[in-house]
């Protein structure tokens, strides 16, 4: 009996999808109905391929609603003010930091000058500063500190005894504090050395320019050495010599004579106006001379001065002057004449000070 073959290609089940996917192979298993899904036509998805963009007919065909189109000039307005507000926050950043932010570093800067004590670079950078906030009177603030410094460098060269060192800083001080105290006291302290040194003048100086009653005594006793060293009988000196006879100072009194005693010279002759020539016998039947030239004598005083002459144990006073205003080192001539006197034997003149008739001194020559 004749088989008849049954054409599987002919029982293939139709896909859907048989335009887009390759026929089953016919030695494939058939799938199983529940594998397939049945779509309806019109869920299909035909893609077409990308045409023209549409046109804005075609849009309103459809409903759409027209794209804008950005015109050039509204955007170019936007940069513009964008740009604009840029450079207004540069501006404004840049005023910032020149009006406060650097302002305020330096000020800062001058205030950590101060405080590490670097005052001349602190002036500066407060000056530099102008009027910002209170920089004029922080400069009145460094220029005090440098003188609070200063007093206080100055009283610790004090207490080192450092007493020139010190002196100098307190006078450049001028008045500040208790400076001029501490200036006699210096003066004080170095005339004190001074004098322990023996330089008189040198303490004097320094002792005159203290006001402590201490140094009185030490000017006195500088004065009195001074005065007794001395050999030129000078207004200076006379003018020591009266502050100490003034004080009664030991025996400044004694000494002040002794420095200003007269000195005397003489020559005797026959002639009025001859101060020179000196003759040791004389003519009696003739005048006789004698020129006492006198130098010294207290300054300011008043001397009395007589001269006179003994011939032969007579004595006779011949002259009684006053000297008024003398003066160191003047110079004074007195002529004592003889009228008449003896034929023979020897005439002695003499000079004397004062009421008390000290001589100062006597010139004789003999009679023939």
């Amino acid at each position: 009996m004749a088989t008849n073959k049954t054409d599987n290609t002919n029982k293939l089940p139709v896909n859907p999808d048989s335009a887009l996917n390759p026929a089953w192979d016919v030695n494939e298993e058939k799938p199983d109905k529940t594998d397939f899904a049945v779509v309806p036509p019109s869920k299909y998805d035909i893609s077409v391929p990308a045409g023209p963009a549409k046109t804005k007919k075609a849009s309103k065909e459809k409903g759409d609603k027209p794209s804008k189109v950005k015109e050039p000039k509204q955007g170019g307005s936007k940069k513009i003010l964008v740009a604009a507000i840029a450079v207004i926050l540069v501006a404004a950043i840049a005023a910032c930091t020149v009006l406060f932010i650097v302002p305020l570093a330096k000020y800062s800067r001058a205030n950590r000058l101060f405080a590490q004590g670097k005052y001349d670079e602190a002036i500066a950078a407060y000056t530099a500063l102008g009027d910002y906030k209170d920089s004029h009177e922080k400069i009145k603030e460094v220029k005090a500190q440098i003188i609070d410094d200063r007093y206080a460098s100055a009283a610790e060269l004090y207490d080192d005894s450092k007493f020139e060192e010190a002196k100098a800083i307190f006078e450049d001080l001028d008045g500040y504090k208790d400076s001029a105290s501490y200036i006699s006291n210096c003066n004080y302290q170095l005339g004190v050395k001074a004098m322990a040194d023996k330089d008189y003048e040198g303490a004097l100086a320094f002792l005159a320019e203290s006001d402590l009653e201490e140094a009185a005594e030490h000017i006195l006793e500088c004065k009195y050495q001074i005065c007794a060293a001395d050999t030129t009988n000078s207004d200076e000196i006379y003018a020591m010599f009266k502050d100490l006879v003034a004080a009664n100072y030991k025996d400044s009194e004694k000494i002040l004579k002794e420095h200003f005693k007269w000195t005397i010279s003489y020559v005797i002759n026959q002639d009025r106006d001859d101060t020179e020539t000196n003759l040791t016998e004389v003519d009696a039947s003739e005048n006789v001379y004698c020129h006492f030239t006198l130098e010294g004598g207290i300054p300011d005083g008043t001397a009395i001065i007589r001269a006179g002459y003994i011939v032969n144990d007579r004595e006779e006073f011949l002259i009684d002057a006053v000297i008024d205003d003398a003066t160191a080192g003047g110079t004074y001539v007195i002529t004592a004449v003889v009228d008449d006197p003896p034929s023979s034997g020897k005439i002695t003149f003499f000079v004397h000070e004062g009421e008390e008739k000290t001589v100062i001194g006597t010139a004789t020559a003999n009679l023939k």
